[in-house]
């Protein structure tokens, strides 16, 4: 029974979820933070239930976490899929193909062990200035869904981009992504990557492979091997005030017995970060280089909503008060699990650093 159960709407961490059925109040104002206690003294369930969709042959059903902090114990149908689901910025999935109920009713739950205060897990935290949550971020902060796919799933894919500096007439890519053979018998499958960048003439490559049982295996496609793949003039990604934050899209798709199983898709920059160490007065210095283009990196500190809660709206503006000021890169102070804001920070000509090094990656 859920009787006297909060109701939410996840991903939401355990503190969210409280304010949202009014526990606690106006946190952000005055020293009402002060008034929540420590929430990270006690284990949190998390329980849903969902109709999954009708079977068809050959299908496969995921459930999968995007993100859960910081340890985890899991069931799906009554039945444990992990006993110890460890780490805030992992990604957590298992194949339930064997424990759903098609078209019926399906029960999940989760109990939440929450991190420990003083950044001692490798988890959300923060120093300083900024308020520590009360529950340490603990909870669902990550989409949670059900995913179907074929006998072959495809996971992670993403393009190695390589230029001859200083020259950036041509560029080398290379594609990569996941192949995960969802059945216990050995499956032959058609991988297949479309490249596109209106106007320009797509690109298209494809392998065949043979999987084995539950094997997960990491397909290639190189230049060397796909000459369609060594790119003449491509319209580069530049950082904001420098160029045009072009980027292409990458399709991948898995194909068994000239069937559809599954698609995976990403955008992608083609860009070449590089550093290099200068002495000034005796002393040395870090610099980088984009696209063989010295670049001077002017950024701000940035942290998101203490509740990680997401946002797009917020997102937007935040990026867009970044570019107002003349700005070409955000300062994350602590971890950051926000995909939409990476993806508007790659389109609207953002670099994003991380923590505390500021080691840029974009």
């Amino acid at each position: 029974s859920t009787t006297g159960w909060y109701p939410i709407t996840v991903p939401s961490t355990v503190l969210a979820g409280l304010v949202a059925n009014n526990v606690y109040q106006n946190i952000y104002f005055s020293t009402n933070l002060q008034s929540v206690p420590d929430l990270t003294t006690q284990n949190w369930w998390y329980r849903g239930q969902f109709t999954a969709p009708a079977t068809s042959a050959g299908q496969a059903y995921w459930l999968r976490f995007k993100g859960i902090s910081y340890r985890a114990q899991i069931w799906l149908n009554g039945t444990q899929l992990d006993a110890n689901a460890v780490g805030t910025m992992a990604a957590h999935e298992y194949n339930v193909t064997s424990l759903i109920h098609p078209g019926a009713a399906n029960a999940v739950a989760i109990l939440v062990t929450p991190p420990q205060h003083g950044c001692k897990d490798l988890s959300f935290c923060t120093v300083d200035w900024n308020p520590e949550a009360p529950d340490m971020n603990a909870g669902l902060w990550g989409k949670t869904f059900l995913d179907t796919t074929g006998p072959v799933a495809l996971r992670d894919p993403y393009v190695q981009t390589t230029l001859p500096l200083p020259a950036t007439s041509s560029a080398d890519l290379t594609v990569y992504v996941d192949a995960i053979n969802t059945t216990n018998a050995p499956v032959t499958t058609t991988i297949t990557g479309t490249i596109t960048k209106p106007p320009l003439t797509p690109i298209t490559v494809s392998q065949t492979v043979t999987l084995n049982a539950n094997e997960r295996r990491e397909i290639a496609f190189t230049p060397a091997a796909f000459p369609a793949l060594h790119v003449s003039n491509p319209m580069l990604w530049w950082p904001y005030q420098f160029g045009n934050p072009d980027l292409y899209h990458l399709a991948a798709t898995a194909t068994v017995s000239s069937a559809t199983s599954d698609t995976k898709a990403v955008d992608f920059g083609i860009r070449q970060f590089t550093d290099y160490r200068t002495v000034v007065n005796g002393t040395s210095f870090v610099g980088y280089k984009v696209n063989g283009v010295p670049i001077f990196f002017r950024g701000g500190g940035y942290v998101w909503d203490m509740l990680q809660r997401f946002d797009p709206r917020s997102d937007a503006t935040t990026i867009q008060y970044v570019k107002d000021m003349g700005l070409n890169t955000i300062r994350f102070e602590g971890t950051l699990g926000n995909e939409n804001l990476y993806d508007l920070a790659d389109r609207r000509t953002r670099a994003p650093s991380s923590g505390r090094s500021a080691a840029t990656s974009p």
